[in-house]
């Protein structure tokens, strides 16, 4: 298994000048993994048990539980590419559109948000590229590389983790 190549990484993700610059020989992919990180993430997070911290007390159930799921999706898909892409803080397109985008749901507990680092680091040392954009949603980038699929000839499953559901 195998980064994506280094230009997807570091092309800006507005999704059209993602998709204007982004430059990939046709068929070089055989099967790119698409992840949205934060869903699975927050899944991961939800269904450890809160327990699991290293040594310096920083929490890591989330991560654990994640790199468990990866691990199962690379068994059963057998990639030969991974992406993972997050979500940013800063606002999107959306909440320029809807002032109220997300204004329902609640804060994200702090011992979840001390695992987002720890795990786009833990990925970046396993070779596997992390996809993110001020103003872009990982949904964006995740639909600009099933967009990609079409057009390139990639086979690329962005919603993988449906698997789970």
């Amino acid at each position: 298994v195998s980064a994506v190549p280094a230009q997807l990484s570091e092309t800006g993700f507005a999704p059209r000048a993602f998709f204007q610059t982004l430059t990939i020989q046709e068929n070089k992919l055989s099967k790119l993994i698409a992840i949205d990180g934060n869903s699975l993430l927050f899944r991961a997070y939800f269904a450890m048990p809160p327990m699991k911290r290293s040594s310096d007390g920083q929490p890591t159930g989330a991560v654990y539980g994640f790199m468990n799921m990866l691990f199962s999706i690379i068994e059963e898909y057998e990639p030969t590419h991974i992406a993972v892409a997050f979500d940013r803080k800063e606002p999107t397109f959306r909440h320029l559109l809807f002032d109220k985008y997300k204004a329902g749901r609640r804060k994200t507990d702090p011992e979840l948000l001390s695992q987002f680092p720890v795990l786009k680091k833990t990925l970046s040392e396993l070779g596997i590229t992390v996809l993110e954009q001020a103003g872009s949603e990982a949904d964006d980038i995740l639909g600009t590389l099933a967009r990609m699929k079409k057009t390139r000839r990639l086979t690329c499953s962005p919603a993988i983790k449906t698997r789970f559901s």
